[in-house]
């Protein structure tokens, strides 16, 4: 009997113990937000411990055998990732997602409108730019200030002067091939058409902005190869107040009956840096996805307010003066293919 109640209780001690050690026994799981996405596109991951706390910011996230810093990752090749996690001495599960080329991009267009806050027939182009970003979010203004003092004047609107031969204001290039032709007010259906259907190249960006430091990647994206293809890339800043004189009846102006000026008239898109030459650097062009990485303390550039900027990327060809496609995105913000 007594040989009985011992092997009992020796029983119920290893059906314990088995029961804690099961318990105890610690693990780890990663899950992510999707599971296809296009090249280009973020995912991102979130790793929880068996008990299902979040322990993602701890916890080391590898795509196919490699770390990578955060919980996001940005595929560059049309292919299936696999995806695991560890946290000390503890591997998860692996979770498998695929990424593919998109079939094609929107094509986007840009204006780069050569202006100055002293040039009184100015505002008529800067009135037309309004119209055409009321009706899309597809075509892209860049202020390009020059000449007689002007505040926002800089070396890189000025090497772009150079290069478009520009003498006489308001210019502004449609897509850098085209001249915006007569009224603009009344004709912002030409750069608007610049807007319209799809293209094999486009881009993406990502940024983040730490007090004045802007860092950024621009990435291409080529459905076929091409050749002699230059990246252009500009620092943008919106919500700039200066006077600017006004020859025009746009803003409350009146017209040829006499000059006024509009104070603190709010000046957007100017442009503050290029990170390439401004007619574009080579960049690779085969079929498939490129990164280039930029960082830029935006103090040394005279941007009064670093969240009011954006970046503009630009594919173009070599001569630098024919757009293929081009993206923007806030700093501070990401923007994918589209």
């Amino acid at each position: 009997m007594k040989l009985r109640i011992l092997f009992y209780f020796m029983f119920i001690s290893v059906l314990s113990s088995c029961s804690s050690l099961s318990e105890e026994t610690p693990s780890i799981s990663i899950t992510s937000d999707k599971s296809t996405l296009e090249v280009g596109e973020t995912i991102t991951f979130t790793v929880v411990d068996s008990e299902d706390v979040n322990i993602t910011s701890q916890s080391v996230i590898l795509i196919d055998g490699n770390s990578i810093s955060g919980s996001t990752f940005v595929p560059l090749q049309a292919k299936t990732y696999e995806a695991t996690s560890s946290y000390e001495s503890l591997v998860s599960n692996k979770i498998d997602f695929t990424a593919t080329l998109p079939s094609s991009f929107s094509k986007k267009a840009v204006v780069e409108d050569f202006t100055g806050t002293w040039c009184g027939y100015c505002p008529r182009l800067s009135y037309a730019a309004s119209l055409v970003e009321e009706q899309t979010d597809k075509v892209f203004v860049v202020g390009v200030h020059l000449d007689y003092g002007d505040p926002m004047e800089n070396d890189f609107g000025i090497a772009l002067k150079t290069e478009f031969s520009i003498s006489g204001f308001p210019t502004a290039y449609i897509d850098r091939a085209n001249k915006w032709q007569g009224n603009q007010p009344n004709n912002i259906e030409q750069a608007l058409n610049a807007a319209e259907g799809t293209i094999n190249v486009g881009l993406a960006i990502e940024s983040s902005l730490t007090g004045s430091v802007l860092d950024f990647k621009v990435y291409q994206g080529f459905l076929e190869n091409m050749t002699d293809v230059k990246l252009v890339v500009y620092v943008l800043e919106d919500g700039i107040l200066a006077n600017q004189v006004n020859y025009t009846s746009y803003y409350g102006g009146v017209g040829s009956s006499g000059v006024s000026t509009i104070v603190n008239f709010e000046h957007n898109g100017v442009l503050r840096y290029a990170a390439t030459d401004v007619m574009g650097d080579p960049t690779t062009s085969t079929a498939g996805v490129h990164e280039k990485s930029y960082s830029v303390d935006l103090s040394s550039y005279d941007v009064l307010v670093p969240e009011n900027t954006g970046v503009l990327a630009m594919l173009v060809d070599d001569s630098g003066k024919v757009l293929y496609n081009a993206q923007y995105v806030i700093a501070g913000q990401n923007q994918d293919f589209d």
